[in-house]
């Protein structure tokens, strides 16, 4: 179980290697919802997103001697770039494991930063596998993408610095897909602001959360081609740790990834992920929405 405390304890560890985010007012969001909306930036990261929190804080906790022999993961996007950057500035070896259609420009960008980038499988799930039979094999330290309880904690400290930058926060959307940022950023807005409104936002054809939380248990659902590829998880492994920290407030499906790219276009002003676009489409669209709980 990961406390409020160590999430405070992550933020102290990950603090000289990542970058503390903005967090401004969107005056074009603000004018299109008709309220006060706020951006965290995190997209400003070395590689690109929140990532580098989770993989940084489960790094350095490391024991020296696991630090020397290195660490493996199954990811084809952020969790993998996240780790092999963070690796490359604590010295710890990163190999990730890749399915072998993996896209070129994610697995040479992972070596770029570099990470040993091994292909196997047609999927995840084999990627995954292969990625424990190597951890094993050579003694290396599966680091998961978001069931992970470093992970979680380095994820949550994204909501202490929410806290600090917007005052009268009344409520937080958060783009969910293995739920490691949700169940760490709700932890630390229930931990300072209670009151404060959680809404955890999905694409629809990736719905893992939703199926987490209707089953009361993590649920292996059936995927679908989703624009937020960051987002497509097939089993939600945190979805009661996560929901318990939100209890009863909002979630919401994203339905069209069409009407997704329509209104990114019509907002955008810096370059953001898709996997946020998600939580941005859910605020200016709200009724094209469904409640999860």
């Amino acid at each position: 179980m990961v406390t409020f405390q160590d999430i405070e304890a992550a933020r102290k560890r990950i603090a000289d290697a990542v970058y503390y985010s903005p967090c401004p007012h969107s005056i074009p969001l603000s004018e299109i919802t008709g309220m006060e909306i706020f951006c965290k930036l995190d997209n400003l990261q070395r590689t690109g997103s929140f990532k580098e929190r989770g993989a940084r804080n489960a790094l350095a906790q490391l024991s020296a001697a696991q630090q020397k022999r290195g660490v493996i993961a199954a990811s084809a996007g952020n969790h993998a770039q996240a780790l092999a950057y963070q690796g490359g500035l604590l010295g710890v070896p990163a190999t990730v494991v890749m399915p072998k259609f993996a896209p070129l420009i994610k697995v040479s960008t992972c070596q770029q930063l570099g990470a040993n980038v091994v292909l196997h499988g047609t999927d995840f799930g084999e990627a995954k596998a292969h990625a424990h039979e190597l951890a094993k094999k050579k003694g290396l330290a599966y680091i998961d993408g978001y069931d992970d309880p470093a992970i979680i904690a380095g994820q949550g400290t994204m909501g202490l610095e929410i806290v600090e930058q917007v005052p009268n926060l009344d409520a937080v959307i958060i783009p969910v897909g293995g739920a490691g940022l949700l169940a760490g950023v709700s932890l630390a807005l229930k931990s300072l602001r209670p009151n404060t409104k959680v809404v955890a936002v999905e694409a629809q054809n990736v719905a893992s959360f939703s199926a987490a939380l209707e089953a009361g248990k993590p649920t292996k659902i059936t995927m679908h081609p989703t624009l937020a590829d960051g987002l497509a998880i097939a089993r939600d492994r945190f979805g009661n740790f996560a929901s318990r920290r939100i209890g009863k407030e909002r979630g919401g499906r994203s339905r069209g990834d069409s009407a997704c790219r329509l209104d990114v276009w019509k907002i955008r002003r810096a370059r953001r992920k898709t996997r946020g676009a998600f939580g941005l489409r859910w605020q200016h669209r709200p009724e094209c929405s469904q409640p999860c709980n």
